[in-house]
């Protein structure tokens, strides 16, 4: 399942297995190993004939008694059969994604006084935890964090995090850090463990966060940010300089970039290979050694193309 929301302010939920049914491209077609190929590739067909028979279901979070919070930006949870939403007012509510409940609301965040007293504060970033932690970037560079049951869906607030006064757009979350990417050219990296382990007790204390890195080296806003699968304290960012950068907190050199990368045309999105499934009897040290010298990440920029990307020795 695929969630989308749109400016227009729907929230579309999409079935995408007619796509996994469809033949697979070669091993090894379309690799970028440091060279950009000018070649327009092949146009692949689509599974079907029209797209919207994809749509499961639909709404207009405009148009909701429990507003989705407009619907700007969009998430699904990592467990549960849940999504967050955030927009005007920076506030996050959480909705079932059931067939037949779709969008309803089950709880809204709470928003401490002196923010909610803003005129125009506006969420522009979301992101869930693998333990049910949500963040939200708002345009003042405020990042709350709220704690996200699993069995009723409530959102409590943990902390507010204020080290930026430029927009955040950009927010990931690793094991035990959260990522933050600001309009501010620079990247904080805080260290969320006590509230990670207070979250597995599902405890609605709130709780301070501590940054451990502040990077720079980007020449525009940060855009996009995501951890290297496997590999704890490695990440990368993607920049509006059109460049990216790969991040090693364990080296000597943690505040400057271990890999440098750049496009000529704006990259808009990446995403790095997920890691396959482990075997019962597959040793996860073993594994850790191999994922971070063989990470493997694809791009998509304003040109309209995909550029994968296979990143020898990072990790």
């Amino acid at each position: 399942m695929v969630l989308s929301s749109a400016i227009d302010g729907s929230i579309a939920l999409w079935d995408i297995k007619p796509f996994y049914q469809s033949p697979a491209p070669s091993a090894g077609e379309g690799e970028n190993e440091g060279t950009v190929e000018n070649v327009d590739p092949p146009l692949l067909s689509l599974p079907v004939e029209d797209t919207e028979s994809l749509i499961v279901s639909k709404l207009d979070s405009l148009k909701e008694k429990f507003k989705p919070s407009e619907a700007w930006k969009t998430v699904l949870a990592p467990y549960d059969y849940h999504f967050a939403a955030t927009g005007a007012g920076a506030r996050v509510s959480g909705h079932l994604i059931d067939h037949q409940t779709f969008g309803v609301g089950d709880d809204e965040g709470e928003m401490p006084s002196y923010l909610a007293e803003l005129k125009d504060l506006f969420g522009l970033s979301l992101a869930f935890s693998g333990c049910g932690l949500i963040a939200v970037g708002t345009n003042t560079g405020h990042v709350l964090l709220y704690r996200s049951s699993a069995n009723a869906n409530i959102l409590s607030l943990v902390t507010v995090i204020a080290d930026h006064a430029s927009p955040i757009r950009s927010l990931a979350f690793t094991d035990n850090l959260l990522l933050v990417g600001s309009d501010n050219r620079t990247i904080t990296v805080h260290d969320i463990k006590p509230v990670v382990d207070d979250a597995r007790y599902e405890s609605t204390d709130s709780m301070s966060v501590s940054t451990v890195a502040s990077l720079t080296g980007h020449k525009g806003w940060i855009l996009d940010l995501e951890g290297v699968p496997g590999a704890e304290g490695v990440f990368a960012s993607i920049s509006a300089d059109k460049s990216i950068k790969f991040w090693d907190l364990g080296s000597a050199t943690k505040n400057t970039p271990v890999w440098n990368g750049s496009e000529v045309n704006q990259i808009r999105a990446f995403s790095f290979q997920p890691l396959p499934k482990m075997e019962d009897h597959e040793d996860p040290k073993k594994r850790e050694k191999t994922t971070g010298s063989m990470t493997r990440f694809v791009t998509a920029s304003e040109d309209g193309r995909l550029r994968w990307y296979r990143g020898a020795g990072l990790g």
